[in-house]
């Protein structure tokens, strides 16, 4: 595995490294070329329109039912070991965050959900 650079100029001189490295610069130009077919073939035979208008009537439904969802999913995750956490406002989550890597000494957060982060400042 590639260790993660811990500052800036490491990871600047990473990416000079790789644009400089002949195979990977192949392998990006190999993707690039494939991805536009490959994606076309994915979505072959489906009606794109649609399922964008299912999905928005699904979201929308599901408005309908947070409260309900929220319940269902907070019972299944605990069954499954998860703590589950309720914030009201970004401040709250952030205090819940912060609670939570001071009582266990953490160093190091990693999100995933890509806008976490500008949700939640």
């Amino acid at each position: 595995m590639i260790p993660t650079a811990q500052d800036m100029k490491t990871y600047q001189d990473r990416i000079k490294a790789a644009l400089g490295n002949p195979f990977l610069r192949q392998a990006l130009d190999n993707f690039a070329s494939a991805y536009r077919v490959s994606r076309a073939k994915a979505f072959e035979g489906i009606d794109l329109d649609t399922l964008k208008d299912q999905i928005a009537a699904g979201k929308d439904q599901a408005l309908t039912q947070l409260e309900s969802l929220f319940h269902q999913f907070k019972v299944q995750a605990e069954a499954a070991g998860a703590i589950v956490h309720l914030a009201g406002t970004a401040q709250e989550a952030n205090a819940i965050i912060a609670k939570i890597g001071r009582d266990h000494g953490v160093k190091t957060m990693v999100k995933s959900k890509s806008m976490t982060a500008e949700e939640i400042h």
